[in-house]
């Protein structure tokens, strides 16, 4: 049985793979409302780090990276995310 994780992950690399990056934004959103800790923690530094590194933009990524950290203000790992993605 796949989960939630990996089912906005599959859903995200499905979309990236058809060039279609508006609803590859949408799968990886599709994940903040069903997931918590360190799994959310996850999706948002895949999410992130592929908006950085790839596309080269950082505003979509900073937007999600603060919705989970409004979600889960506790989150040692979401805030070792936004860290990572603001030094790089």
């Amino acid at each position: 049985m796949v989960g939630p994780l990996e089912a906005a992950l599959a859903q995200a690399n499905l979309e990236r793979r058809a060039g279609d990056v508006a609803r590859m934004r949408q799968a990886y959103e599709s994940g903040l409302p069903r997931l918590s800790g360190d799994a959310l923690a996850y999706l948002v530094r895949h999410a992130s780090g592929y908006e950085g590194r790839v596309l080269g933009q950082g505003a979509w990524a900073t937007a999600l990276l603060e919705s989970a950290i409004t979600k889960e203000p506790t989150s040692e790992a979401l805030w070792d995310v936004r860290l990572s993605f603001a030094i790089n």
